[in-house]
């Protein structure tokens, strides 16, 4: 299970609350994980995990690598993603990586960055489930780095490597706030979730 810890304490009405986050995952809201019911923080969190997918996938290249699976088997459709705005490869690594018969998006080589994209749940004794978005615990196949270490490379670059810096968490999280804060605090779950699958 995943481990959560209070990050911080707010006063609600008269009453203490700490604002709980899984740790190694994107936290959508705080107020979300005090206010939200356990149905609308899944929805957020499934949602957020293919908005990132689809937006990385939508990039321009030679597509090799399959997306992963829907978490959620619903019939309601996702609008097309615009692809993140990303500096290009490198024209020698872009080389490189179709001689290896990589996938020719950014982001994207083997696909095995993006299928370690995952949903946690945890269960707070007390005040009850908490979503989250994240990576599994379990390192890169074709590196060897840890999926987590790998995503902070990758989203702010490193001048050792000679990676810029390619965001594809913040801008996610940032376009997920906005649709959370155009909704109703008691959105039905259907309705949350056809508003995350309109972002683009």
């Amino acid at each position: 299970m995943a481990r959560v810890v209070a990050t911080r304490y707010i006063q609600v009405g008269g009453k203490r609350t700490p604002v709980k986050r899984i740790k190694g995952v994107m936290q959508l809201l705080p107020r979300a994980v005090m206010e939200a019911t356990a149905v609308q923080l899944r929805v957020s969190a499934e949602e957020t995990r293919e908005l990132v997918i689809d937006k990385i996938l939508a990039g321009s290249g030679r597509r090799r690598a399959p997306r992963p699976d829907r978490i959620s088997k619903s019939k309601i459709e996702t609008s097309d993603r615009k692809p993140f705005k990303l500096k290009p490869l490198s024209p020698n690594y872009a080389r490189g990586k179709e001689l290896r018969n990589e996938d020719g998006r950014i982001l994207v080589a083997t696909g095995d960055y993006i299928a370690g994209i995952e949903v946690r749940k945890a269960n707070i004794p007390g005040s009850g489930v908490v979503y989250g978005v994240g990576l599994e615990n379990r390192n890169h196949v074709p590196s060897g780095i840890p999926l987590a270490k790998l995503a902070k490379i990758l989203e702010r670059g490193s001048a050792a490597a000679k990676i810029p810096p390619r965001p594809h968490w913040a801008p996610t999280r940032r376009i997920v706030l906005r649709k959370l804060k155009e909704s109703a605090i008691d959105i039905q779950a259907d309705a949350l979730r056809r508003l995350l699958r309109a972002a683009r």
